[in-house]
């Protein structure tokens, strides 16, 4: 088995200000729930400590064909945070067009460490960050996103 190491810039924990109980973006009384999807273990570690630092509760699973059986589920999943190169049926990107079919509010992150992808090839509203990604761009996108679905908090 090959392990790709991918340096990433270390989140800095003063630009975040979660809430007291950790339920995420300030004022906003719904925690957020970040289903991350990664077939690399250390890597998914990672991003789920990103997700968590930044304030907000993650699932995780290994692969497309595990995140749908979560999806299915648990309707309190917000946003999925997933890579495009994974085993199983399906590729992160192709999970992220599905996930925008079958549950259209569920806003989507897609990385990828092995390819560059053009805004039109994301279902509507997605958005894409190659690896390495700076975490901090990151955690912002996670709350401009979620921000845009509860403008008054």
């Amino acid at each position: 088995m090959n392990v790709v190491k991918m340096p990433r810039q270390k989140l800095s924990l003063q630009s975040l200000e979660p809430t007291p109980d950790g339920g995420g973006i300030r004022n906003n009384s719904v925690a957020r729930i970040v289903l991350v999807v990664e077939d690399h273990p250390i890597i998914r570690m990672g991003a789920v400590q990103l997700v968590e630092e930044a304030g907000y509760q993650a699932v995780e699973v290994e692969t497309a064909d595990d995140a749908i059986v979560v999806l299915e589920a648990r309707p309190d999943i917000h946003m999925v945070f997933t890579d495009i190169e994974m085993r199983g049926t399906l590729d992160g990107l192709k999970l992220a067009h599905y996930v925008r079919h079958r549950w259209p509010p569920v806003l989507l992150i897609v990385v990828s460490g092995k390819k560059l992808v053009d805004p039109s090839e994301l279902p509507d509203g997605a958005r894409f960050f190659a690896k390495p990604y700076n975490d901090n761009e990151i955690v912002q996108t996670m709350r401009d996103m979620f921000a845009a679905l509860d403008p008054a908090a």
